[in-house]
């Protein structure tokens, strides 16, 4: 009988042992999980802290808490691989979906916000998942995509996502110019939301519409309205706003005011982009008043104190842009068109950089080639080629036609500069000099393509006037 109950009493002991092992596993393994997600939401915040505070300093965030964003991923990975069942998947998809949308990887973003809008439709994530897609489509220039997000995201209650849709339809309404929607929207949004935390950043959006529309005095308008409510706490917005109120003040021609409001924002700016930014426009407005030195001056401390940033590769291409068109030294500006190539430039620098860079390389061989020519008005002619349609500089190319058209009528570029020639002075109000070149034209060379262009221009782009 002892024998027995010792067995029944060591089996017992058994099964506790084993259902506490069990038990452990498994508490260990929910501990684990629970850690995981902790973990994973923890890095998701801190890249978010990283970039608010990368923003408030003018600083680019693209590059900011690209470690911990791949933490977060890699954490939310693990727990949708190991816990397919577990009640946190899509607060997984969600913090995967947004930290691939922070890297930059929109499509990687946009199947995360797609499996949480197809496979939870009742997660409260939905909304954001409709509204985070949006800002990915609106990203990649995928406007109409991006619309159709936002209007889904607006249907949801949530007042917060409503306002943010909203404020983000109205940016990619801009962004598409698709100006009159973007309008309508932003009237619709202050009747609805007048006391809004986002009314700020509509206002923002409505400075950046006028200034598309060149509408310069409404935008003035507009910043002396905001600037009764904005505070420099805020400072994205005020520095966004007062750039863009400057930038208004320039196409007024109000550069000395323009000059005013800019060294006051700088004084405001810790240094960073915001900084340099605001730098350059200052070169700018000196520029425009004709004072090349002190806007020589002025991006050369850009360069020097920003070194092998984007800042600095714009300054390096507009004193490029000096050296070609006001001082007309095209060897100096080619240096530094070369130097803004090999200094970080952002893309659209990059582009417009080489293109400079190459063009003056043709007008300097081509000006070389003048002293040993032979037939110097082929050359003559294809220089004023190159200030039209490449340097773009239609002040240099009309008077290098006109040198052309004066000094070599025997060359076989002569009627093709003839009519290009004819359609300067036109668009600058000489019709009727410009119809007595293109008549010209036609008795001249009937036979070419010549005379049939000069043809339409005289007779079917001309209104009020009939064939002879």
């Amino acid at each position: 009988m002892n024998k027995l109950n010792g067995n029944i009493s060591t089996k017992i002991l058994g099964s506790i042992l084993f259902f506490s092992m069990i038990v452990s596993i498994y508490s260990c393994g929910l501990r684990v999980y629970f850690n995981t997600f902790y973990n994973a939401k923890n890095y998701y915040n801190q890249a978010k802290y990283l970039r608010k505070q990368a923003a408030l300093q003018g600083r680019d965030t693209l590059a900011v808490g690209l470690v911990e964003l791949d933490s977060a991923i890699v954490r939310c990975g693990k727990i949708i691989q190991m816990h397919p069942n577990s009640a946190f998947i899509d607060d997984a998809l969600f913090i995967m979906g947004d930290a691939f949308l922070m890297k930059g990887e929109f499509q990687n973003a946009l199947g995360k916000f797609e499996e949480i809008v197809k496979f939870y439709p009742h997660s409260p994530f939905v909304s954001q998942a409709y509204l985070k897609a949006g800002i990915a489509y609106m990203l990649r220039g995928e406007y109409n995509n991006a619309q159709t997000y936002f209007a889904r995201a607006k249907t949801y209650e949530d007042n917060n996502i409503n306002q943010q849709a909203r404020y983000y339809q109205i940016k990619s309404f801009i962004l598409a110019e698709d100006y009159s929607l973007a309008e309508k929207e932003i009237d619709e949004f202050f009747k609805l939301y007048p006391r809004s935390e986002y009314v700020l950043l509509i206002l923002l959006e409505q400075a950046e519409l006028l200034f598309n529309q060149e509408k310069w005095q409404e935008l003035r308008e507009l910043y002396q309205t905001m600037n009764d409510i904005i505070d420099e706490d805020n400072m994205t917005v005020y520095y966004q706003t007062t750039l863009r109120f400057a930038q208004a003040l320039q196409h007024l021609n109000q550069n000395q005011e323009a000059i005013a409001v800019l060294q006051d924002l700088r004084s405001n700016l810790p240094s960073g982009t915001r900084d340099a930014e605001a730098a350059i426009e200052i070169a700018v407005c000196y520029r425009n008043l004709e004072n090349y030195d002190m806007a020589l001056q002025i991006l050369n401390e850009v360069n020097t104190a920003y070194p092998r940033t984007q800042e600095a590769a714009k300054a390096l291409y507009l004193i490029g842009e000096i050296y070609e068109k006001d001082y007309f030294d095209f060897n100096q500006a080619k240096a530094f068109y070369e130097e803004a190539r090999l200094s970080n430039p952002d893309q659209s620098t990059l582009s417009l950089a080489m293109h400079r860079s190459l063009s003056l390389t043709k007008i300097i061989q081509y000006q070389q080639a003048l002293d040993t020519a032979q037939q110097p008005g082929d050359l003559k002619f294809l220089l004023a080629e190159l200030y039209y349609y490449e340097l773009e500089d239609e002040a240099r190319a009309q008077q290098a036609y006109l040198d052309f058209l004066s000094n070599y009528p025997q060359s076989s570029y002569y009627p093709k500069a003839m009519l290009v020639y004819a359609n300067m002075i036109y668009s600058q109000g000489e019709i009727i000099q410009a119809d007595s070149i293109y008549q010209q034209v036609i008795e001249n060379y009937p036979d070419s393509e010549y005379a049939d262009y000069a043809f339409r221009k005289l007779y079917d782009e001309v209104p009020n006037q009939t064939e002879p």
